[in-house]
């Protein structure tokens, strides 16, 4: 699950030329550089916080009061930030953003 938000992290920060931010920084400025609505933009800031706050997905203590992070919820991650991964890349495209 880390794996699968630090790509869309990487992503962003390469999209907005902030190599340093976090994904939590970048995504209000997202919109100034790609076409993308302001309700994704809330709804990855949401994903975000999820990923924040779920010990063991960013951070350490694999156990909490909802239990260990779960194989549902790892391919969750996997495919929702690939699929995100994949528009980014497209709109960056689209916008002719170099990504180098």
């Amino acid at each position: 699950m880390k794996e699968s938000i630090c790509a869309v992290e990487t992503l962003a920060k390469l999209i907005v030329k902030q190599p340093h931010a976090t994904l939590g920084q970048v995504l209000p400025t997202l919109g100034n550089f790609i076409k993308i609505h302001p309700r994704q933009v809330d709804s990855w800031r949401d994903i975000w916080g999820y990923t924040s706050d779920r010990p063991g997905v960013r951070h350490g203590a694999p156990e909490s009061d909802t239990g260990p992070v779960t194989s549902q919820e790892a391919l969750h991650m996997l495919v929702t930030c690939s699929s995100f991964v994949t528009y980014l890349l497209e709109r960056a495209a689209n916008a002719k953003i170099s990504l180098a």
